[in-house]
């Protein structure tokens, strides 16, 4: 599935921008981790866990509240996932960003 972001100018793919390292157990609960670097100029690394397979939205939102980008919307498998989000088209900044499964 590809995904194309408006906000951002730039196409995804599920099997691209979300790398999912094998695993040999699944998570048991939806985690959001603490991206890094922070700050950032103009690449961050967001890592998350979802506990079995579903839909995820990962939404980024400015500090007004205004989504700005949505690198993830898509079905994704149980286990951890690695997002690399590239900002270069924003303005620095603070940016908030959710995880909804």
């Amino acid at each position: 599935m590809t995904i194309w972001s408006p906000a951002n100018s730039f196409t995804t793919s599920t099997t691209a921008a979300v790398k999912s390292p094998p695993q040999t157990s699944h998570p048991t609960t939806l985690t959001l981790g603490q991206n890094y670097p922070n700050p950032f100029n103009p690449t961050t690394v967001m890592r998350f866990t979802l506990p079995v397979s579903g839909m995820a939205y990962l939404g980024i939102y400015d500090m007004l509240g205004q989504e700005v980008a949505a690198p993830v919307n898509a079905y994704l498998a149980a286990g951890t996932h690695r997002l690399i989000w590239n900002a270069s088209d924003l303005a620095s900044g603070v940016y908030i960003y959710t995880l909804e499964f």
